[in-house]
């Protein structure tokens, strides 16, 4: 899996082998359970994480309501990059959907090798982009699409999230209510 790694990487900024093999030697696995919190809220988040295999997925608390934020799957990048860059506690939480492992690289360490070599401090401002686009097209799809076009935005990117993911966190990430997820659903399949 740490090929994965080092392919999304070079996508970004090709490492030379030595900074690369410096930086392979800080990544952990770690495996996690269904139902295990990764990341707990009021906790500050001091990770980057590579998913390997499982799905996990971002939410928080309010008003008594889980609001799901985003999921993720092997070969994704997982953190609260928020905490991770502020330095701040977490308002969300990070949850095992499934059993599944992820390569784990601790903030101190990235910060280090961002010290050590400047190429791979390239890499993490490379990587904040890709995740700053992300977000901002997730923002985009909440302001400009209906809930049936984000369905089928997600369908096409997902497809086993629909089998994988319980449907009141897919309502919730869509922003909409159990039932109306249900109509839309229909409404695509009848058609």
């Amino acid at each position: 899996m740490k090929d994965k790694i080092r392919q999304y990487f070079d996508s970004l900024v090709v490492l030379p082998d030595k900074q690369w093999l410096e930086m392979e030697h800080c990544f952990e696995l770690v495996s996690f359970k269904k139902g295990e919190i990764l990341l707990d809220e009021h906790t500050t988040c001091n990770f980057i994480g590579f998913m390997n295999s499982g799905i996990v997925r971002f939410f928080e608390i309010k008003n008594a309501n889980e609001k799901v934020t985003a999921f993720w799957f092997p070969g994704e990048f997982l953190s609260n990059y928020r905490s991770f860059i502020s330095g701040r506690k977490s308002s969300h939480y990070i949850e095992a959907l499934s059993d599944g492992s992820f390569w784990k690289l601790r903030k101190d360490d990235l910060f280090k090798l961002y010290d050590e070599f400047p190429l791979i401090d390239r890499l993490g401002r490379k990587m904040a982009e890709q995740l700053y686009l992300m977000v901002a097209q997730r923002l985009d799809n909440l302001l400009k699409e209906t809930p049936e076009e984000r369905y089928k935005i997600l369908v096409d990117k997902n497809s086993r999230l629909l089998q994988e993911v319980p449907q009141y966190m897919i309502a919730s990430y869509l922003g909409v209510s159990a039932e109306t997820l249900s109509r839309i659903r229909k409404r695509i399949y009848t058609k």
